[in-house]
Parts: structure tokens; C-alpha cells; sequence
């Protein structure tokens, strides 16, 4: 179930589309990632993607309400599994880490590599 989120996370951002979803940092909450700014607006459209129930997502991008996003990287993992997945926009993988059962999600989404994003940089936390 973990991978199909993160697989269905990775379809959406790389629609046409995707470089208008500035966000900047963010983690989800309530069973939702919400990306973009303003529900329909043409520039910085609202993007709301539902996840299962306890699933926590975390998108990073260096783009901005006024910058086009260069790069992401987005993880998810539930408090309840003891694999966390995630996966930038340049790599072909999808990495994976490992953590205790009911661990933090925020410290484990904490992990997700938020400069460059090259599998060197994911290769210090994650695993492929």
C-alpha cells in the first residue's frame, strides 16, 4: 500500500503540471497533502492528495509562491509499518527506510534529503 502512495505521490508531480505546485516544506496532517497555494488559481493552483488513514507525507522543493520548483523530494511513512518510502524527481528509484514501529514520522521524514537530491544524498538514511 506504502509503495502505490508514493508511486501515485510521483505521478502527479510529474504531470505538466507539477512545476507550478510550489510548496516549498511541507508535511501532511488530517489524511491529506495539500500542495500550491490558492484552490483555483492558475499560477499557484491547490493540489490536495488524499492518503490512507495515519499515512504522513512530506514534499520538499526549493520553489516558492514566485519560483518555479527546479527539484522535490517526497517521502511517506505510517506510524503503525516500519518502512518509510521516498524518492526525488531526478532518480529512477524508490528508497526505502527502515525505523521502529511507532517511532516519530516527523523525525523520519526529517531524514528525506533536502538540497541537491542525488542518490548520494539519499544513500546516507535510505536504502534501495
Amino acid at each position: 500500500m506504502k509503495k502505490i502512495v508514493v508511486l501515485t505521490f510521483c505521478l502527479f508531480l510529474v504531470l505538466p503540471v507539477s512545476g507550478v505546485f510550489a510548496a516549498g516544506d511541507v508535511t501532511s496532517s488530517g489524511g491529506q497533502l495539500t500542495l500550491g497555494s490558492t484552490a483555483g488559481a492558475s499560477t499557484n493552483p491547490q493540489l490536495i492528495i488524499g492518503l490512507s488513514p495515519k499515512v504522513v507525507a512530506r514534499y520538499v522543493t526549493d520553489g516558492t509562491d514566485t519560483v518555479t520548483a527546479q527539484w522535490y523530494a517526497i517521502g511517506t511513512v505510517h506510524p503503525g509499518g516500519n518502512l518509510g518510502y521516498g524518492t526525488a524527481q531526478n532518480l529512477n528509484n524508490i528508497y526505502f527506510m527502515k525505523y521502529e514501529t511507532g517511532a516519530a514520522t516527523s523525525t523520519i521524514l526529517n531524514e528525506l534529503p533536502t538540497t541537491a537530491n542525488s542518490a548520494s544524498d539519499w544513500s546516507t538514511s535510505w536504502d534501495m
